[in-house]
């Protein structure tokens, strides 16, 4: 065997599957792709006979490699990380630089993350990151060398500096061979720069280390053994030290901790904030699916920490939140034991680290060319028609739902999205038009999206809480094709407000009778239109109850932050909510908001 690709795969299964049909075309007599999946949730199984799978418990990175050059029988050797992908000609361009000790190859980031590059031009230039994947090795120059199987991340640096040894025989590949995935959510070395890896980076600073300073040199490769070192130096006197950290002249660093002389360089890596439950949520909209986030943040928040992240809420959604939970724009990282995700389309931000990861399924599957996504622990449908729309096994979990204090007139209303199509738009109109022939006199004010243009209907924008309203009205007008679970239909009902459908299939999950709660029109709007003038009266209860439990079984035990009442101490613009807050004045926020706001000295705590 000539050559052997070594993969370590956890868990990566549709980026694993797009680098094989890569390799695919590539795959000549004298190559082997050896395969060694680290204790996935699921066994990696490819269709692709020449890629062999050895499966083991999880033990981390540098234990997948190890195994991989144990079952391979290449003269040379070259690794690449389950997540990443290589060239069309990634094999042929190494075989043909054949005979070498060790290969440098050109690489670059892939589009959709941050981006980083090394560019080689000349067969002189060398890499300095200090990376396998980026190279290629002959059995002989590795020899009884191994990973640290000690170090959760940077195991890379040790690997290379006792392999790539001064002397050897170096080929160079100018043309860019290999592509980062920088994009992959928590991932190894994401968490491992947010401090979330029992390998820590330490920092040495010294302006001059002296031929004397053994004991740093044994101090050194003692921290190796476990965790990345870097030492900035102006200048070494022990040469040894370059084999167990990597030294270089003065210049910003992040690390876990600095030791020897003070340096203005050195940054610290904080450990992110952690919560129970993270919702995350990359609609602006006032939708159904903010009200979800409404009511369940609502109803946890006595048992759970909950944050809230997003791409584009305004200062009104995020004020009706912070109560109960912290409320903030994606970007720096935070951790949680349960991250939640509104829409399958949505990637799972890069700034998150969690241990499970739950999808609601707030939609029926009106495109059969959706897909859930994989990466997912939990799968969670609203309804029973969600469900069987999708033909899941997955346990329904119905939407929880949180009232506030009623007040009572009396009026017809619409809450809807307008802007695609099976929301009703032309039935609305066919009402107005069928109310109007049957001379009964109508006020309807819909919030929505989008302007209906239908003379007889006001339109107004979408707001974050329209209890109110729906209270006030006579009926609730819903005339959809088909509702996943539809939260404004729950809400009148929970207001004692009658229902104007069409006959979605989850009426009957929330408990919903025709000529009780309402009246149902069919699709093609058939139905007596003088029952409207009979306004049913009723009462309605939604049991949120038992679908806490089921949250609760599947989200374990948490801390469940209190909010706080804080009262300003100093005129501030809060960024987050978009307003001033003024002297003396009191808000509620959760906890971890407030800690930022005191901490900042603009509140103190109410007693």
């Amino acid at each position: 065997m000539i050559l052997s690709i070594i993969i370590p795969y956890y868990n990566v299964k549709q980026y694993t599957d797009e680098l094989l049909d890569i390799l695919a075309p590539q795959i000549m007599e004298g190559v082997e792709v050896i395969l060694v999946d680290d204790g996935s949730r699921i066994p990696y199984k490819t269709h692709y006979e020449w890629c062999k799978i050895y499966r083991q418990e999880n033990k981390g990175v540098s234990a997948a490699r190890n195994k991989g050059i144990e079952l391979s029988t290449g003269e040379y050797i070259a690794f690449i990380d389950a997540d990443d992908l290589v060239t069309i000609d990634y094999i042929s361009q190494i075989m043909a630089k054949m005979p070498f000790d060790y290969l440098d190859m050109s690489w670059k980031s892939l589009p959709g993350g941050d981006q980083f590059e090394s560019k080689l031009n000349t067969e002189n230039d060398r890499l300095r990151n200090p990376s396998a994947v980026t190279r290629a090795f002959s059995r002989v120059i590795i020899g009884n060398i191994r990973f640290n199987e000690q170090k959760q991340a940077a195991e890379d640096a040790e690997f290379i500096m006792a392999v790539c040894r001064e002397g050897l025989k170096v080929a160079v590949v100018t043309d860019y061979l290999y592509f980062y995935r920088t994009y992959t959510p928590n991932s190894l070395t994401k968490r491992f720069m947010s401090g979330e890896t029992a390998t820590k980076r330490i920092i040495y600073h010294y302006r001059r280390i002296t031929a004397d300073m053994t004991d740093l040199l044994e101090e050194i490769k003692r921290e190796n053994e476990h965790h990345e070192v870097y030492v900035l130096t102006e200048r070494n006197e022990i040469s040894e030290i370059s084999r167990y950290a990597k030294v270089m002249e003065p210049c910003k660093v992040r690390g876990s901790e600095l030791r020897g002389e003070p340096t203005p360089y050195f940054s610290q890596i904080l450990p992110a904030p952690e919560f129970d439950i993270i919702i995350y949520t990359s609609q602006n909209a006032i939708n159904g699916i903010y009200t979800w986030i409404y009511s369940f943040c609502h109803q946890m928040a006595d048992k759970y920490s909950i944050a809230v992240l997003h791409t584009a809420l305004n200062g009104k959604m995020i004020e009706k939140l912070q109560d109960v939970a912290y409320v903030k724009c994606v970007g720096d990282p935070v951790k949680c034991h349960t991250l939640i995700m509104m829409r399958i389309r949505d990637n799972i931000p890069l700034c998150v680290y969690y241990k499970q990861s739950v999808q609601i399924l707030h939609s029926t599957r009106i495109n059969p060319e959706w897909k859930l996504p994989e990466d997912r622990d939990y799968i969670i449908p609203v309804s029973d028609v969600v469900r069987q729309s999708w033909d899941i096994p997955h346990e329904t979990v119905h939407n929880m739902t949180y009232p506030d204090i009623r007040d009572t007139v009396i009026k017809l209303i619409s809450a809807t999205r307008l802007n695609t199509q099976e929301k009703g738009l032309e039935r609305m109109r066919q009402l107005v038009n069928m109310m109007n022939a049957a001379k009964i006199p109508f006020i309807w004010e819909c919030y929505s999206d989008s302007d209906p243009e239908i003379k007889g209907i006001t339109h107004h924008s979408m707001q974050t809480n329209i209890r109110q309203q729906i209270r006030d009205a006579d009926y609730l007008v819903q005339l959809s094709d088909e509702e996943g679970f539809c939260y404004s239909i729950v809400e009148a009902l929970e207001e004692g407000t009658a229902v104007i459908t069409t006959p979605i299939k989850v009426l009957d999950e929330l408990g919903f009778v025709d000529c009780k709660h309402g009246y149902v029109f069919g699709f093609d709007m058939s139905g007596n239109i003088k029952r409207l003038l009979n306004v049913p009266t009723f009462t309605y209860s939604y049991d949120n109850d038992p679908i806490k439990k089921q949250w609760l079984s599947i989200l374990g035990k948490g801390k469940g932050e209190a909010a706080v009442r804080i009262r300003c101490v100093k005129r501030f613009r809060d960024m987050t909510l978009d307003k001033y807050m003024e002297v003396d004045e009191e808000c509620v926020v959760n906890a971890r908001r407030a800690e930022e706001i005191i901490s900042s000295g603009y509140a103190v705590r109410c007693e």
